[in-house]
């Protein structure tokens, strides 16, 4: 993988794509999207095993958006992340099967509603350096994210249109919700253990 994605960064600098000087860097993010796609893609295959593939698509698409720009939980390790996500996915699956949260569709706002303050507040919230202007833009967008689904979810309950697909999106901000605060919970702890240390 370290090969493959180094040619390709090296590529696209000798053709003046990217600056030289940018060649790891790029590298490094070529390598996160192919593990990212990968990921997903074993997710999907799951899912048409277990039969809920266009629910699942769903769900990654209410969650991964606010995910990617407002941030959340990262394992320590590649393999550690790709386990959570599998076990994101499984649980997403018996919350899906048995649908004991559906009938509670303004709790499930609300949680949408808590996902939208916590994004405004605390986004994003990243493992990785970033400069004033990335935390800008990628906090815009989270909010931009976040707050599209809460006034989907909203206006579902208000208007009386709530229903499976809903939900799924309900879920999907749920998930990134946890995800960011799971991250928060993270960063303290860790802020907390180096200044004892």
């Amino acid at each position: 993988m370290e090969k493959l994605t180094y040619k390709i960064a090296a590529f696209l600098a000798e053709t003046g794509h990217i600056p030289k000087a940018d060649t790891e860097l790029c590298r490094y993010g070529i390598e996160l999207f192919i593990i990212s796609v990968f990921e997903i893609a074993a997710v999907l295959v799951l899912s048409l095993f277990v039969g809920n593939f266009k629910e699942t698509v769903l769900f990654l698409l209410s969650f991964l958006p606010v995910r990617i720009y407002a941030g959340g939980y990262h394992a320590d390790t590649r393999i550690k992340c790709f386990l959570i996500l599998i076990f994101v996915y499984i649980l997403f699956s018996v919350v899906l099967y048995n649908e004991f949260l559906m009938r509670y569709q303004y709790c499930m706002a609300a949680a949408a509603a808590l996902n939208t303050l916590c994004v405004f507040f605390w986004a994003p919230v990243s493992g990785k350096k970033m400069t004033e202007r990335e935390q800008k833009f990628y906090r815009r967008i989270g909010i931009a994210f976040a707050s599209a689904e809460l006034l989907i979810i909203a206006a579902s309950c208000l208007f009386g249109f709530y229903g499976r697909y809903i939900y799924i999106a309900a879920l999907g901000a749920f998930t990134a919700l946890a995800s960011l605060a799971a991250a928060k919970l993270k960063n303290v702890l860790r802020g907390r253990l180096s200044a004892r240390g």
